[in-house]
């Protein structure tokens, strides 16, 4: 009876600690899910979702900034933010990033939350 106690206990606790991680700054256990470490703040690299972009950002930021080219610079396109970015400097290069960050904007809104993070990790 207390043998198969001890082997519930075992696996009980080699179950918790596969959820558990170190930090990588002060080396606590901390829960691999956390945004933080509690005892040092630094932030948990290992997050399943750390540095994931969010589209809703993106699109709001090509609503308002996207002129700019600010949410292509938010999602990792540098190339193409840089053009939208000098093409509004020239008086018909806004009427072009006008219509580019607008087709970007319904873009960004009709992708689903797989498909933007591909199109983010795309070089």
């Amino acid at each position: 009876m207390a043998n198969a106690k001890s082997k519930t206990t075992a696996k009980k606790s080699t179950a918790n600690n596969s959820s558990l991680i170190f930090c990588c700054d002060c080396g606590t256990k901390i829960s691999r899910n956390a945004v933080i470490c509690p005892k040092c703040g630094a932030p948990n690299l290992q997050n399943p979702g750390y540095g994931q972009k969010n589209k809703w950002v993106a699109a709001i930021l090509a609503w308002f900034l996207g002129l700019l080219g600010i949410h292509r610079f938010y999602m990792g396109k540098n190339g193409s933010a840089l053009a939208m970015l000098l093409l509004t400097l020239t008086v018909f290069g806004i009427f072009i990033t006008m219509i580019w960050s607008l087709v970007d904007f319904v873009r960004l809104l009709c992708m689903t939350d797989a498909e933007f993070q591909q199109y983010v990790e795309q070089k």
